[in-house]
């Protein structure tokens, strides 16, 4: 019986749902979301990508003009909304994305030896090439391993 993609797509949409309670309270536990975002590393890969010191200077004000507190509340106050809202948004990209590996996996998986009680022939015979075919995917879309790519 074939993968079916649309409720791949339902599953991954009420998952991503169900995690919001779960990603605001990890965010909510960091300390270091300020510390991290000030840093030199983050200062630079900032202006890498905007190259201006006034937006960084801008950046930098802002960013010191926060507490902890201020980004745990937006978080809590936000995420139920938006992250939800994002998910619907991505619903579609997350299946065109999500659909060749799902055919693929179809497609090798009447190829596979029977399941047998021996873990490690299992990975073997039947793990491994479903990695494998996936991997193989992966290079075919992205055009990786390709003449001429790396």
């Amino acid at each position: 019986m074939p993968i079916d993609v649309d409720a791949a797509v339902e599953w991954f949409e009420k998952g991503a749902k169900a995690k919001v309670e779960k990603l605001i309270q990890k965010y909510t536990k960091r300390t270091d979301i300020l510390d991290r975002a000030v840093s030199k590393e983050a200062e630079d890969a900032f202006k890498s990508n905007v190259v201006s010191d006034l937006a960084i200077a801008k950046r930098r004000a802002h960013l010191k003009d926060l507490s902890i507190d201020e980004l745990h509340e937006a978080m809590r106050k936000k995420a139920p909304v938006t992250y939800p809202a994002g998910i619907e948004a991505s619903k579609e990209r997350y299946k065109r994305r999500v659909t060749p590996f799902l055919e693929e996996i179809d497609k090798i998986r009447p190829k596979l030896p029977a399941r047998t009680a021996d873990a490690r022939s299992n990975v073997i015979n039947r793990v491994v090439p479903i990695a494998v075919g996936l991997q193989n995917k992966a290079k075919a879309l992205y055009g990786v391993g390709s003449p001429g790519r790396r």
